[in-house]
């Protein structure tokens, strides 16, 4: 694909002609005006998740991905892909996570790829193993779960709350994907802005080469296991309102090769050109050592031979 040579200025000026959405407004909805002129390089799309996908972008196109990083506990295993990770014992044992936006672009450009604002949940599955995911009671102020370059005004780290009803914490109220909660008074959720949103700025990567994908950090958190038996699984689900006006339904924002997107849930009013995706959750597996679970055999096998002794 042809592109113009221009400079990270001129793209930053021309995203901020195209617009996307004014991050200080996560919470009173999305005053931004996502239509108007677009820019040369820098073409405004709006992605319906419950829409067509057209074929004209859906190259390009972000994942959110949930991977952890680390795990506490002598044993504890983390698969290289951080989608898996093992324990031999389980309760006060953590995790670190990593909240990733991966942009699949089709050139290996990496500095006009970027994020500009991000709202969603960390969610574990309902019952089986219980734990709290770390966040914090002040909102609309940057916290422990958010990282440089995508602290800038109103992120937040997001407030612990029992969103499914199984006694453990999650962070935001979002449950399954593309379906937007009740309750959000409080809008205890996790948000992400660029530290140039105030300007329609996202953040962007850098270099180039290495592929064609340009994968962010945007945020962080731990969980914690707290009780509970079987295995569970972790997730990042995007908060995508389905009411209210087409601006404050848009909260997840982002550019790929310089085009700029935003999502809504519904796609009222909206061009299709593209497509947000979930990464793989992650698994939470508790597994006894072998050690662990020879001495439980030796200890049957030593009852056994006591009892049929007891019996001759």
């Amino acid at each position: 694909m042809l592109r113009p040579n221009i400079s990270a200025t001129a793209r930053a000026a021309a995203i901020r002609k195209a617009g996307g959405g004014n991050a200080n407004s996560v919470r009173r909805g999305m005053k931004a005006n996502t239509s108007g002129r677009l820019c040369g390089v820098v073409l405004v799309g709006v992605v319906a998740l419950l829409g067509v996908q057209q074929s004209a972008s859906a190259q390009s196109k972000m994942t959110y991905s949930l991977e952890a990083a680390s795990a506490t506990g002598t044993g504890s295993i983390v698969s290289s892909d951080g989608k898996t990770v093992t324990f031999p014992t389980a309760a006060g044992q953590s995790i670190t996570l990593n909240l990733f936006m991966i942009l699949h672009g089709a050139d290996q450009d990496h500095t006009n790829d970027g994020g500009l604002n991000i709202v969603g949940s960390f969610h574990s599955s309902t019952g089986g193993r219980l734990g709290n995911f770390r966040g914090d009671q002040a909102t609309g102020t940057a916290g422990v779960n958010n990282v440089p370059g995508f602290s800038g005004p109103t992120s937040q780290s997001g407030v612990p709350l029992d969103a499914d009803g199984d006694t453990d914490l999650d962070v935001g109220r979002d449950v399954v994907w593309k379906t937007a909660p009740t309750d959000d008074a409080t809008f205890p959720y996790f948000v992400a802005t660029s530290t140039q949103s105030t300007s329609n700025i996202p953040t962007f990567g850098t270099g180039q080469g290495g592929g064609t994908d340009t994968k962010l950090l945007v945020g962080t958190t731990t969980f914690t296991i707290t009780s509970g038996t079987g295995n569970t699984s972790l997730t990042f689900i995007p908060h995508l309102p389905e009411t209210g006006s087409a601006n404050s339904k848009r909260n997840q924002k982002f550019t790929v090769d310089g085009v700029a997107f935003v999502v809504d849930a519904t796609g009222a009013n909206a061009t299709l050109t593209g497509q947000l995706d979930l990464g793989a959750p992650i698994s939470v597996n508790v597994v006894p050592e072998p050690g662990t679970l020879g001495l439980a055999g030796l200890g049957a096998l030593g009852l056994l031979v006591r009892r049929r002794r007891h019996r001759a």
